[in-house]
């Protein structure tokens, strides 16, 4: 079977959506690295570091676009509100000063 004709639910449950939304970082590490998919690279590093969730959203576009495409509508809409929600609030913890 091809690796663009997966059903993303055949695969992974509801369980590892939010694990995907609320812990990026771990659920990159552990589930990602561990299946050597894209986060293994060195583009794929950086975006663990710096931004995970877009990493995820990349990923599961490569993935699942094709089969699931409401999916990842869904995880880069997460990604992205998720990214600059983190901004805002460093922004705000910085008392409104930006580095």
């Amino acid at each position: 079977m091809d690796a663009h004709t997966i059903d993303f639910w055949a695969v992974h449950g509801i369980l590892f959506c939010l694990a995907c939304a609320v812990f990026p970082r771990l659920t990159l590490f552990f589930l990602s690295f561990a299946a050597n998919t894209l986060a293994i690279t060195p583009l794929g590093i950086l975006g663990w570091f710096f931004m995970p969730r877009l990493t995820i959203a990349i990923i599961g576009t490569m993935y699942y676009g094709d089969t699931n495409p409401l999916l990842v509508v869904i995880a880069w809409l997460v990604a992205i509100s998720g990214e600059f929600g983190e901004k805002k609030i460093a922004v705000r913890r910085n008392g409104g000063k930006q580095n």
